[in-house]
């Protein structure tokens, strides 16, 4: 948790920033991680199960779990697809859909390979405009 109180607004704001950020490790240790590679038709992470109301993305999601569970989905055909979007409902069923992969993660790196589609990272609801490549570690 971050205190506030202990950031002085006088000084200036490369100084606040290195005190917010000394909490955050932003070099996780990589030694047991697994590489996805490949074409992403949707890539979501969640820390929690519902990306809005009736939409269960990611059922094993917990907000107090310390970890973020990623929902990917590589190339499909339009009738599953389908099947898909209609397993975006409040049962939480898009989990057990055979086209989606599941990894619940404490960490995660997504890198794009092309330039060109850097604009498509999203950030809660926020397009990240020249961004290609996001690091994210859950934190105790």
């Amino acid at each position: 948790v971050l205190d506030s109180k202990n950031i002085d607004d006088s000084q200036d704001k490369t100084a606040s920033t290195q005190k917010l950020f000394k909490y955050i490790n932003v070099e996780p240790d990589t030694s047991n991680w697994k590489t996805i590679e490949g074409k992403f038709l949707f890539f979501l992470a969640c820390n929690v199960s519902h990306i809005a109301i009736g939409t269960n993305a990611a059922p094993y999601a917990h907000l107090s779990d310390g970890h973020c569970d990623l929902v990917i989905i590589r190339s499909c055909n339009r009738p599953e697809m389908a099947k898909i979007l209609l397993d975006l409902d409040d049962k939480g069923t898009l989990a057990n859909n055979p086209a989606v992969e599941y990894y619940k993660v404490s960490a995660f790196s997504l890198e794009l390979k092309s330039s060109k589609i850097s604009s498509l990272i999203g950030l809660d609801g926020e397009r990240l405009l020249n961004v290609d490549s996001i690091l994210v570690e859950t934190l105790p």
